[in-house]
């Protein structure tokens, strides 16, 4: 078979033929030092034009951030007069339901890895809205808790949350979006499962 456009053929370790794209070096083919997770066998033995189906299908990955982009910058212009992004909001509301929890459980429960996350918190740390709770159990564990100051915050947001979600809601339609919460709901459980278990990056949240 001819080789396509823009591929070469490499003869990996144990592998027998892959293919790489054009001005890509060797070594990225072979002997990756780094924890083998199910996302390495793309590619083994497979052009790309064999992982896809014959009908080109949307990459997963930019379909669904570009609807979060669009998603949360609506909700972003919403919440803008009360000086809190959707983000924030979303990590006050997970602390308030809690009362008192630790950090990484919240992060977790967000899927936000480790630097979104403390780029998050660190301004309502500073405003005072989360503090710093003491643990029952671990001291090096770091709990968030909402302040009476922070509850206030959250309340009148809570107003220019409630009003961009009925209209997002309806823009969708009631039926379809519940219909597409479970799917979403599906996928980002199916996605962490494919993923190797520090891909996260909230595991060693202190």
């Amino acid at each position: 078979m001819p080789e396509r456009s823009g591929l070469r053929k490499h003869r990996g370790a144990g592998h027998g033929f892959s293919c790489l794209p054009l001005g890509l070096p060797e070594s990225m083919g072979t002997n990756r030092r780094h924890q083998r997770s199910p996302l390495d066998a793309i590619g083994e033995n497979d052009a790309y034009s064999s992982i896809m189906p014959a009908e080109r299908t949307a990459c997963a990955c930019t379909t669904l951030r570009k609807a979060s982009r669009a998603v949360t910058r609506f909700y972003d212009e919403a919440l803008r007069p009360t000086d809190l992004t959707a983000t924030q909001f979303a990590v006050m509301r997970a602390v308030e339901r809690e009362k008192k929890v630790p950090m990484s459980h919240v992060a977790r429960t967000l899927v936000m890895d480790r630097t979104t996350f403390y780029r998050a918190i660190a301004p309502l740390l500073r405003a005072g809205d989360l503090r710093w709770a003491p643990s029952a159990g671990d001291g090096r564990a770091k709990w968030l808790q909402l302040s009476a100051s922070g509850r206030r915050r959250m309340n009148r947001a809570a107003g220019r949350w409630a009003a961009a979600q009925r209209r997002m809601v309806e823009k969708i339609g009631l039926a379809r979006w519940r219909e597409l919460s479970r799917w979403l709901s599906e996928a980002t459980e199916e996605a962490l499962a494919l993923q190797p278990s520090e891909a996260g990056g909230t595991d060693d949240l202190p």
